[in-house]
């Protein structure tokens, strides 16, 4: 015996025929019959005496209807104060967040303490890394989330088994020590203007720069002289003043040190920011819970 069993029987009795109940459930006459029948095995009788038009109960029938709304109605109610009590539970679980390396990282010492006081049950371990071993560690089984940024023509490129939930865009800017001679000269600046003069970049891993190299794509190769992956040695280098940074920054507001000028690239290049997740995990309530948090919270930051 079946709750919807005895939700459609009880239908059936307010409707007054199988017809009429049929189309309020949205179900076919065949499937309610068929449950009345299996009720009418478990209880041993008739609830039904056919008639030409419609139903009518059998005395057994009454008996049972008589029983059936209060019963279903202390079923619900138990239903509902068992997810109230659910939704009100503490979250528990272990997140690993994985963020592609930033320079200035916006929001995020703001956010990390705010979400960790909020849901203190939640462990959480977090790594800035390169995007390559992001996409690596997110194939493995853990409750994980990875925070990206992509161009627009990049998009197809993303591996299969991830799933990419942009939230916000970036925009390709240049980073430069204030009293350097480029900040003084320029507003704004252009990727093809940019090519002769000496760039540093921050690596977390020594690796190629994908986004220079995609940022650059079609306009020519960017004079990297040096890459670092120790951001004090590579902050002091840029204060020197003798080399420029070439990164993205959140469309909306300017996260660099008071010693550095934000210069816009005129080139219009989308890059989507947002999270990266294992598609086998798309339904797990600590990354639902994670990335809803993240998304209100930049949502007042942005």
């Amino acid at each position: 015996m079946r709750t919807d069993q005895l939700h459609a029987l009880l239908k059936i009795i307010q409707a007054g025929s199988i017809s009429k109940a049929s189309a309020e459930l949205f179900t076919s006459r065949q499937q309610l019959a068929a449950s009345v029948k299996a009720l009418e095995n478990e209880f041993g009788v008739d609830i039904f005496a056919r008639k030409s038009k419609g139903v009518e109960l059998t005395p057994e029938g009454k008996k049972i209807a008589h029983e059936l709304a209060p019963f279903l109605h202390r079923i619900e109610k138990l239903k509902l104060d068992f997810h109230a009590k659910s939704r009100h539970k503490e979250p528990e679980g272990a997140l690993h967040i994985y963020r592609e390396g930033e320079l200035f990282l916006d929001k995020w010492p703001q956010f990390l303490p705010c979400f960790k006081k909020k849901f203190s049950g939640i462990q959480i371990k977090a790594m800035e890394l390169d995007a390559q071993d992001i996409y690596q560690l997110l194939s493995r089984p853990l409750c994980q989330v990875g925070i990206n940024f992509f161009f627009e023509e990049s998009l197809s490129l993303i591996p299969e088994h991830l799933e990419f939930i942009p939230t916000y865009t970036r925009i390709p800017v240049v980073y430069a020590a204030k009293h350097s001679s480029f900040a003084r000269r320029h507003k704004s600046t252009s990727l093809a203007a940019i090519l002769k003069e000496p760039l540093i970049e921050f690596s977390h891993s020594g690796s190629d720069d994908v986004f220079l190299t995609t940022l650059f794509l079609g306009i020519g190769s960017p004079n990297i002289q040096i890459s670092v992956n120790n951001f004090q040695m590579f902050y002091k280098m840029l204060l020197e003043g003798h080399y420029l940074c070439v990164t993205s920054k959140p469309s909306r507001y300017d996260v660099s040190p008071p010693e550095i000028s934000a210069i816009p690239i005129r080139d219009k290049r989308v890059i989507h920011a947002g999270f990266l997740i294992n598609k086998a995990f798309r339904h797990n309530p600590l990354i639902h819970l994670f990335m809803k948090e993240y998304m209100e919270f930049y949502k007042q930051a942005l």
